[in-house]
């Protein structure tokens, strides 16, 4: 993590506020603290932090009223001296991507803050993967061809493809057997979901039920 991962600290109480702001430029990110909303609502006009952490309690309101408009942002870390299972879950439904309890422990604040920003770079490259392939496949047909044959197979994928049928497709190695279950797949209902491709031939015959659909810790031997 680079010191342009930039962390904003909005808690009232100036000696927590301070220590935060110090141990977090510690830890390599660059830290602003601030005592209010009001201040908070002014720095985010200008700036654009990667996450923020967030009294429960403030001078001129909740904490939690933030949560909404940071969510168009960053992620956000709920700091709160009044600890229980309503609260996490409020804040968790209003946008939090992490709870801690006062007093703060370092070491926790390390790892959570190492681990929220790492989920939300993962979250931010499969949104942008995801738009990209989407786009790629709305703007390119998957099948490229004016054969008679290929002519029919795509009158069988339309008469299918909006049904909710299993499909069985078969044919030699190389012939396009994944282009035409991708192409069933985006223009079915089902467009919006994932398309998946397995290759079962790296599956273990034993464990292809388990590997597809899961199982029971201890159903057995390694089922964990």
């Amino acid at each position: 993590m680079t010191a342009i991962t930039r962390i904003l600290i909005i808690e009232d109480d100036a000696l927590l506020n301070r220590m935060l702001v110090d141990n977090l430029n510690k830890m390599g990110y660059k830290a602003y603290g601030v005592t209010t909303i009001a201040q908070a609502q002014e720095f985010l006009l200008t700036e654009e932090p990667n996450l923020v952490i967030v009294d429960g309690k403030l001078p001129d309101g909740n904490g939690m009223e933030l949560l909404p408009k940071l969510n168009e942002i960053c992620c956000s870390i709920m700091l709160t001296a009044y600890g229980s299972v309503r609260n996490a879950v409020e804040a968790m439904k209003a946008g939090a991507t992490e709870y801690m309890l006062k007093p703060v422990d370092l070491d926790e604040l390390e790892l959570m803050v190492k681990r929220v920003l790492e989920d939300a770079a993962i979250r931010q490259d499969y949104q942008f993967c995801k738009s990209q392939i989407s786009r790629n496949q709305k703007s390119k047909k998957m099948m490229i061809g004016h054969s008679h044959a290929l002519q029919e197979v795509e009158k069988l994928i339309a008469a299918v493809a909006p049904t909710d049928l299993s499909v069985l497709i078969q044919g030699e190695s190389g012939t396009g057997k994944e282009l035409i279950a991708n192409e069933l797949h985006q223009k079915s209902t089902r467009s919006n979901r994932n398309f998946v491709a397995l290759d079962c031939c790296t599956l273990q015959e034993k464990l292809f039920e388990s590997e597809l659909f899961g199982h029971e810790r201890g159903s057995f031997t390694g089922a964990h």
